[in-house]
């Protein structure tokens, strides 16, 4: 069996690039089925801010790499999307490739420990739609392993480690004192949570959580003592803020210039700080 796969990433395409090819966990499943009727025995999809990829066993040695880009491309309709943006990789390179992902050798921010989870996620939504099969279960099992002892084992994981930890350590060297300040998180999934958590670390001065879902706002609030904006209303009180970090999985915009002039009139042109973590992006 040969295990083929491409992946579109941060060395090799733009952000523009790399939002429109990105796949929510729903569209990952709508993929797989008909992946699994089309192209492979087996496989795997991976798809994160820097980066989307796909693993799998071709059902015949006449399915390529090409293939597998005309299907994305046509799953996801995308004008911008060029043979130069893929990363074609067979048999021992791309387990090795995988390797290098768990591990956070092959991420834009070298050892960001995030993308071990999000390979643990990936091969739980193969597993629940049954496309993980015999060699898909030994490639993974042996990455994990490898991104553990990364982890335990060396220093790869010290320091900035993660866009949102990185994002806060900027925002500390704009505000020296950060207990003077305030801050909005919009999102409070894995990377609004880390974010909010290493702010509330800094002795943010005030922390506000936003999200779509309210109940996961509360309960992040609860955690760190924060306040709920309304999902809703937050807009209007973005002039409340010196610091704002956005980090949903909305697939639309959720703030324009309009919404940023309008801010920014509110606070008498004083500066305030907006942190984009989001792909799509956000602001």
């Amino acid at each position: 069996m040969k295990l083929i796969s491409v992946s579109i990433n941060h060395r090799t395409a733009p952000i523009e690039v790399r939002e429109a090819v990105y796949l929510t966990e729903a569209e990952i499943k709508a993929f797989i089925k008909e992946a699994k009727e089309k192209l492979f025995k087996e496989g795997l999809v991976l798809s994160t801010c820097n980066r989307t990829e796909i693993y799998g066993v071709p059902q015949n040695e006449a399915i390529t790499h090409l293939h597998i880009q005309d299907f994305l491309q046509q799953n996801k309709s995308i004008r911008e999307l060029k043979p130069e943006h893929f990363q074609n990789l067979s048999s021992q390179e791309a387990v090795k490739h995988l390797f290098n992902i768990s591990t956070g050798i092959d991420s834009m921010l070298i050892g960001d420990n995030q993308i071990f989870k999000q390979v643990k996620d990936s091969f739980r939504i193969a597993s629940e739609t049954h496309f993980a099969g015999f060699m898909m279960k030994r490639v993974f099992d042996a990455a994990i392993r490898a991104g553990k002892r990364a982890i335990t084992e060396t220093k790869i994981s010290d320091g900035a480690v993660t866009v949102s930890y990185a994002a806060v350590q900027l925002i500390e060297k704009i505000f020296s004192n950060l207990n003077k300040k305030s801050a909005l998180v919009i999102g409070t999934g894995e990377a609004g949570e880390i974010a909010a958590k290493h702010l509330k670390d800094k002795n943010i001065g005030k922390l506000s959580v936003a999200n779509r879902t309210i109940e996961k706002a509360d309960l992040l609030a609860r955690k760190l003592k924060a306040d709920v904006l309304s999902f809703s209303d937050f807009i209007n009180s973005l002039h409340n803020y010196d610091v704002v970090i956005s980090a949903t999985s909305s697939p639309d915009i959720l703030l324009n210039k309009d919404d940023l002039e309008n801010t920014m009139k509110k606070r008498n042109y004083e500066s305030i700080v907006l942190m984009d973590i989001a792909v799509p992006r956000d602001i």
